[in-house]
């Protein structure tokens, strides 16, 4: 495989999403997952011609509508057909759900569905009150059962303006054939307890769950 040609594949997607103006960051960015695809590619023997098809078909992808009935969905209902067909989607799911560009506070998901939208906003900055922009909306993310996380703090997401949308995901297993694909329940961030719960733990902290 050509390192160069699925680096600048990688570089064309970021150019594409708004949080990567930083070149350090930037670069980190693009070093870390040209290496995550070239890697991922080797091990399943697959192509380049078919990992830079499917690179080619990320950098225009728009995610459009995400549900927010607060009904437990599959995430990739969000993305293209043919992106989701492509081995290189399956393969990586897992590892891109976890990525994080260098240093950067993220959670899971967060790049994840920052990768798959053109025009979308990584929060790279702690002051904007949301941590991504995807479908023009902006988003707050947790993984089902976080720990870190209070009703309190959900109504202050609510009153604070900031946030349109709680966004709720189960990422895939790293299993060789996982049970389930990453799943997802979004709601008006308002409504939030129409869809959420948090249960108290015998230590105390309080868990997220669907209900």
């Amino acid at each position: 495989m050509d390192y160069s040609v699925v680096r600048d594949a990688i570089e064309d997607i970021l150019d594409n999403r708004i949080g990567f103006a930083d070149s350090k960051l930037f670069n980190i960015a693009a070093r870390e997952l040209t290496g995550l695809f070239l890697g991922f590619a080797h091990e399943h023997n697959e192509s380049e011609t078919l990992l830079l098809e499917f690179l080619s078909m990320v950098k225009k992808h728009k995610i459009t509508n995400i549900d927010t009935g607060g009904d437990l969905k599959d995430v990739s209902d969000l993305i293209d057909d043919n992106i989701t067909s492509n081995p290189f989607y399956e393969m990586t799911e897992f590892a891109l759900m976890h990525y994080r560009p260098g240093k950067v506070q993220a959670g899971p998901g967060e790049f994840f569905l920052c990768f798959y939208d053109e025009g979308a906003e990584f929060g790279v900055d702690n002051h904007i009150g949301y941590d991504i922009k995807v479908a023009e909306c902006r988003l707050e993310l947790k993984k089902l059962g976080s720990n870190f996380t209070t009703p309190d703090i959900f109504d202050k997401y609510a009153e604070s303006g900031d946030v349109d949308n709680l966004l709720v995901v189960k990422p895939v297993s790293d299993a060789k054939k996982p049970k389930f694909r990453s799943k997802f329940i979004s709601i008006d961030v308002n409504r939030w307890r129409d869809a959420f719960i948090h249960v108290e733990q015998s230590d105390g902290l309080l868990n997220l769950r669907f209900k």
